[in-house]
């Protein structure tokens, strides 16, 4: 990893020792509560490990170089972070066309997977990275893409000559199957009556059909979660 000055705006003596004295104070762990913080990684850890393929989806693909100047300053030219905590980081643009890409870890008891999502518009993408204890990590495939039916209502069928294709979201901390719908002449229009969502249950996703209009944190479920 190269090593980034970061240029801050000035901190006034007296603020600075009352931050340092308050952070000395917040951060006084117990050796249990070390031992935890030292087990799990951090999102920006499992991000630093993972190629930046996934900027490749929004209008500022990233080096990375820049990558890692984000992770250490906290900002770049067009990115910075605008939200991070234990299981969660949120890198947006701040300037040119909107995007964000966001960083959720799913954990179990020997490590987990990190799911890695980028939005931009109306598009969105989603990767997969399974990562043990040690910080190991490998691509992970994203779930199947779901039957058609599981969109529509009961005893709907798509018309004839009308296909469909689904991409993968990373939508807070689950993820969603969102279908487009095919003609001769390009995308058309078909009414949907549910939402397809993949939930970690720490062993992996099981996949939940909620009709359209409910919160999608509300287990509304069509059949068993498979």
């Amino acid at each position: 990893m190269r090593f980034h000055f970061c240029f801050c705006p000035p901190v006034l003596p007296f603020v600075a020792a009352f931050a340092l004295a308050a952070l000395l104070v917040i951060n006084l762990p117990t050796t249990a509560h070390a031992a935890e913080t030292t087990r799990q990684l951090t999102p920006k850890q499992l991000f630093m490990q993972i190629p930046p393929s996934i900027f490749d989806n929004t209008p500022s693909s990233i080096t990375e170089e820049e990558k890692e100047l984000i992770l250490e300053c906290g900002y770049s030219a067009t990115w910075a972070v605008s939200h991070s905590d234990a299981d969660t980081l949120f890198i947006s643009t701040i300037k040119g066309e909107f995007a964000d890409v966001a960083v959720h870890v799913f954990r179990n008891a020997g490590g987990g997977v990190v799911a890695i999502g980028a939005r931009a518009q109306d598009n969105c993408a989603a990767e997969l990275w399974n990562f043990d204890a040690s910080g190991r990590i490998v691509p992970l495939q994203n779930p199947e893409d779901p039957p058609v039916q599981d969109f529509l209502s009961p005893n709907v069928l798509l018309a004839p000559g009308i296909t469909y294709t689904t991409k993968i979201c990373l939508e807070g901390a689950q993820l969603e199957a969102k279908p487009s719908f095919w003609g001769k002449e390009g995308m058309v229009q078909v009414p949907v009556a549910n939402r397809v969502f993949f939930r970690w249950n720490s062993t992996g996703f099981a996949k939940f059909v909620a009709p359209v209009g409910l919160p999608s944190e509300v287990p509304v479920l069509k059949g068993a979660p498979q």
